[in-house]
């Protein structure tokens, strides 16, 4: 409804009739009564001047929830953030340095830019698993994946029910069962045998629970024969026979001989030392390695598997001239006594003296040294739960090894034996 005049008094203003001055002035002092509204379309755009609102208005009650534009809004700086501060005025983060990210601090306290803390914090239980039996690693590629648990067999372990001076004593074997926890028979995928020390031995220095591999650490001299023992799986009947070479057992040990523990000399294997000695046989039945390619934890090899290089060169070790120097240690870490062990010598530069580029490995029985009249294994090997040591016989002896090409024997001298270093591989 538009507004009504009523002027007063004594003037009628006909209809269309416009009020001005010079009328108004023609009844002296008027009183002029207002009615009505104004329509806004009666009000010109932009007429409504800011000084004319009331102060305090309340015109958020005015506008529609969620219907004010972000353009209404101060214009701000690229990249900044807006939060509510401690006076609960809503402000701005100005924009962070390049690759932080936005860290809050929690309740009560402002948002800040932090730098990226890295993989390493990030707590296992925020890691998202792919089922049971897992593991999470890398393929040849580096890319993160997860793989399947290893499946690994445990192993069944046995004892000659005689020492090694009775069996060489009686007929020159025995033979041991082989069958699982429920007694039944089996023929493994894979055995070992060791020389185990069951009552420490003063001659040899070993201790009870320490093991020798056979071969290069427990031979007969006899004709420069190398393996004192022959280890035969009969199929027919499941059984592992332990038996001594002819020449051990018509010798009665006279060419017998155990690498020592800490001197790494030969020592005579007469029917004293012998006594403290017995034959441990490990076995495992089929499926020893891994159900999957990916076998190891981390690694590509089949079963739980280790591998390591010594501190020193090989020179540090093989010409050391004390013998606890001569004795290099790998801490494998398996939990127990692995099924299979290798060790190598590794080239950690070119070796043109063996026909060796950086990288190559020779078998550490290659290693050989001249004692008297014959030829004999360099580096002892001894294996337990938590270790394996490699012991080197005395430093003084004459050493040899062969040429890769042209596979002649070269002497072992301190210049190409710092350019190696043992490298142990061992499997559970």
């Amino acid at each position: 409804m538009a507004i009504t005049f009523n002027v007063q008094p004594g003037y009628q203003f006909s209809a269309s009739e416009r009020v001005t001055y010079s009328k108004l002035n023609l009844l002296g002092t008027p009183g002029i009564s207002l009615q009505g509204t104004v329509d806004s379309s009666e009000i010109t755009d932009g007429a409504v001047e800011t000084s004319k609102l009331q102060n305090g208005i309340d015109i958020n009650s005015k506008i529609s929830d969620h219907n004010l534009a972000l353009t209404k809004l101060a214009q701000g700086t690229h990249g900044q953030i807006l939060y509510y501060d401690a006076n609960s005025d809503l402000v701005t983060l100005p924009p962070g340095t390049d690759g932080y990210f936005l860290k809050t601090k929690g309740a009560g306290a402002d948002p800040e830019w932090a730098a990226q803390a890295g993989l390493s914090s990030v707590p296992y239980t925020s890691i998202s698993t792919n089922g049971n039996d897992k593991y999470l690693t890398t393929d040849s590629s580096g890319n993160i994946e997860w793989i399947d648990k290893p499946v690994t067999i445990s192993q069944h372990t046995f004892y000659t029910s005689n020492n090694a001076e009775h069996i060489r004593a009686n007929d020159g074997y025995e033979e041991v069962s082989i069958v699982d926890g429920t007694g039944a028979a089996y023929t493994p995928e894979h055995l070992r045998v060791t020389l185990y020390c069951e009552t420490s031995d003063a001659a040899t220095e070993y201790d009870a629970g320490d093991e020798l591999e056979l071969g290069h650490n427990f031979w007969s001299a006899y004709n420069q024969n190398r393996n004192a023992v022959l280890v035969i799986y009969d199929a027919a009947s499941q059984k592992v026979r332990i038996q001594y070479q002819y020449d051990v057992i018509a010798g009665r040990g006279s060419g017998l001989r155990i690498q020592g523990k800490n001197s790494g000399q030969q020592v005579t294997a007469d029917s004293t030392v012998l006594a403290n000695f017995k034959f441990k046989i490990r076995t495992w039945k089929t499926g020893f390695a891994s159900s999957g390619t990916n076998a190891g934890p981390l690694t590509s090899d089949p079963g739980y598997y280790f591998s390591g290089l010594s501190s020193g060169t090989v020179s540090d070790y093989i010409f050391a001239s004390n013998a606890s120097d001569r004795v290099a240690v790998f801490n494998h870490g398996l939990g127990s006594t692995p099924k299979l062990v290798r060790s190598v010598m590794v080239a950690t530069s070119d070796v043109s003296e063996l026909g060796l580029v950086s990288g190559d490995e020779i078998d550490s029985d290659d290693l050989i040294y001249q004692y008297n009249d014959y030829e004999q294994k360099t580096v002892n090997t001894k294996v337990n739960a938590s270790q394996v040591r490699l012991g080197m016989a005395a430093s003084y002896k004459e050493m040899y090894i062969n040429h890769a090409s042209t596979l002649t024997l070269v002497g072992m001298t301190a210049a190409i034996a710092s350019k190696m270093k043992f490298k142990l591989y061992a499997w559970k």
